[in-house]
C-alpha cells in the first residue's frame, strides 16, 4: 500500500460513495502514473465496474461528457473528475476512436486497452496498487512499453506513437525496441489524426525539460513526413543530426530557452525558415492567431538581423563583433516586431549560442537604452497631433508617428510632448512648402 497523493484524498469521497453503492472504483492513468513517480497530478480519473447512468444516479452533481464511452464528470467538494466505466473498446475505423464501446465489470480487462504500461496501472482508496502488465517495473527502468502488441495498439490510435516519443522526452525514458519497431512501421498513419491533436503533443514536447530530444526522436523516426498536412522542415528531416553537430548543440539548448513560444522560434530558426514558412506552418498546426504573430515575430527579428541562415550552420565570426554588429540594423529590427519580440530572440541566443557573447551584451543594452520601441510608447498620440496640426484621422497621422517614434528610438528627439508635437508642425509645414 501506498501513501495517496493530496489531490487523491480530496476525490477520495467520489471513490467510497462508488464504493458504497456496491460498485468497485480505482484510480488510473496518469494520475496513478505521476504519483507513483513523484510528480505533481494535472487531474483525477477513476474507473468504475458502474455503468454511467449508476454513476449519475449516485451523485447529484454530473456532467455526462462522454456517456458512450462511458465517461461522466463528477463533481464533488470542490473538484472534478472523470469518472468513466470499465470498458473494452473495438472497431478503430479511423485510426483515432472506438467505433464500438462493451462496458465490462473487470478491473483488468479495463487496464488491457490502455496504450503504455506505465499507464495502466490502478490504485485503490487504500493505496494498494494493482499492475498486471509490470507497469511499475517500466517505471524503474524508465522504459516506455506498450500493453500487448505495440503495432495493434498504434492502429488502434496512431496519436500513441507521438504521445510514446512526448512521454520518453518529458519523463527522459527510452522506447522499448518493439515500440520503436512499431513506431517506424504504423507511422503512415498519422496521416488520420488531425492537426489539433498532433499541434498539442508538439507543445507538450516542446514545454518540457528536453525538447531536443523530442525533436531528435521525431526526425529519427520520420513521423513529422507523415502528418495530415506538410510540418516544418526541421520536424520532417529524415535523419537524426549528428550529436556533435552545431545544429544539435543548438537543439540541446533549447531546454535553457524560458517560453514555448521562444522555443518554437527557435524551432524554426534552427530549419532556417523565413517568417513566412513559419507562419504558413503555425497555420497548418492550428496555432491560434496572436500566438502565431508572437513566434513569427521572432522569426522575423532573427532574419533582419542577419540571421538568414539555419541556427547551427557556422557564419564567419569578424574582428571585432561588437562594433561590426550595427546599432541601426538592430533598432530597425526592434521597431518592426518589437521589444517582446527582442527579448525573445536574446533569450534563444544566449542558450543557443547564436551569436558572441558581447555581441548580445550590446544589443541587450541597445535594447534596455532604446526610449520608445512602439508608438504607444511616444509621448504624444494619434489625438494630440490631430488636434494640434488640424490634421484628420487617417493614414497620415500613422505615418508622422511612426517618424517620431525612429527619431526618439535613434536618441535624435526626446521622448517629451511639446518637442514631438513641435517636430510634427515643421514636418507637416514644410511637406505643405
Amino acid at each position: 500500500m501506498r501513501p495517496l497523493d493530496p489531490l487523491m484524498q480530496e476525490a477520495l469521497p467520489v471513490i467510497r460513495k462508488l464504493e458504497s453503492g456496491g460498485f468497485e472504483a480505482v484510480f488510473v492513468g496518469g494520475c496513478v502514473r505521476d504519483s507513483l513517480m513523484g510528480r505533481p497530478l494535472a487531474d483525477i480519473d477513476i474507473a468504475t465496474s458502474a455503468l454511467p447512468e449508476q454513476v449519475a444516479a449516485l451523485f447529484p452533481r454530473t456532467l455526462p461528457t462522454g456517456l458512450r464511452h462511458g465517461t461522466v464528470t463528477v463533481r464533488s467538494g470542490g473538484r472534478t473528475c472523470e469518472v468513466t466505466t470499465y470498458r473494452v473498446e473495438s472497431g478503430y475505423h479511423d485510426h483515432r476512436r472506438p467505433s464500438e464501446v462493451e462496458f465490462v465489470d473487470d478491473l483488468t480487462t479495463d487496464l488491457m486497452r490502455r496504450d503504455f504500461t506505465i499507464n495502466a496501472i490502478a490504485m485503490r482508496a487504500d493505496g494498494t496498487v494493482v499492475d498486471p502488465f509490470g507497469g511499475i517495473a517500466d517505471l524503474k527502468r524508465r522504459v516506455i512499453r506498450c500493453v500487448g502488441d505495440p503495432e495493434e495498439r498504434f492502429r488502434e490510435d496512431a496519436l500513441r506513437m507521438l504521445r510514446a516519443i512526448r512521454f520518453a522526452s518529458v519523463f527522459g525514458f527510452r522506447l522499448a525496441f518493439s515500440v520503436w519497431k512499431a513506431l517506424v512501421r504504423c507511422r503512415e498513419l498519422l496521416r488520420h489524426i488531425a492537426m489539433e491533436r498532433i499541434r498539442a503533443e508538439l507543445e507538450k514536447i516542446m514545454a518540457g525539460p528536453d525538447p531536443g530530444r523530442g525533436l531528435a526522436l521525431l526526425t529519427a523516426g520520420g513521423l513529422a513526413a507523415y502528418t495530415k498536412e506538410p510540418l516544418p522542415e526541421a520536424l520532417r528531416a529524415a535523419k537524426r543530426p549528428d550529436p556533435g553537430s552545431p545544429l544539435a548543440r543548438c537543439a540541446g539548448g533549447l531546454s535553457q530557452v524560458a517560453g514555448l513560444s521562444e522555443r518554437l522560434a527557435a524551432l524554426f530558426m534552427m530549419a532556417g525558415a523565413s517568417p513566412e514558412d513559419a507562419a504558413s506552418a503555425l497555420k497548418t498546426l492550428r496555432f491560434p492567431k496572436a500566438e502565431t504573430e508572437r513566434i513569427v515575430s521572432v522569426v522575423r527579428l532573427h532574419a533582419m538581423t542577419g540571421g538568414e541562415r539555419p541556427l547551427g550552420e557556422p557564419a564567419p565570426v569578424p574582428e571585432n563583433p561588437v562594433h561590426s554588429a550595427s546599432r541601426t540594423q538592430w533598432i530597425d529590427a526592434v521597431l518592426a516586431c518589437g521589444a517582446e519580440a527582442a527579448d525573445g530572440w536574446l533569450s534563444i541566443a544566449g542558450a543557443c549560442r547564436l551569436v558572441p557573447s558581447d555581441v548580445q551584451a550590446q544589443r541587450r543594452t541597445w535594447l534596455k537604452e532604446l526610449p520608445a520601441a512602439s508608438v504607444r510608447e511616444l509621448a504624444v498620440g494619434g489625438s494630440d497631433l490631430i488636434r494640434r496640426l488640424g490634421l484628420t484621422a487617417g493614414p497620415a497621422v500613422g505615418r508622422l508617428l511612426d517618424k517620431l517614434l525612429r527619431e526618439v528610438a535613434y536618441g535624435r528627439l526626446p521622448n517629451e510632448r511639446e518637442a514631438l508635437l513641435e517636430q510634427a508642425e515643421t514636418w507637416n509645414k514644410n511637406r505643405g512648402d
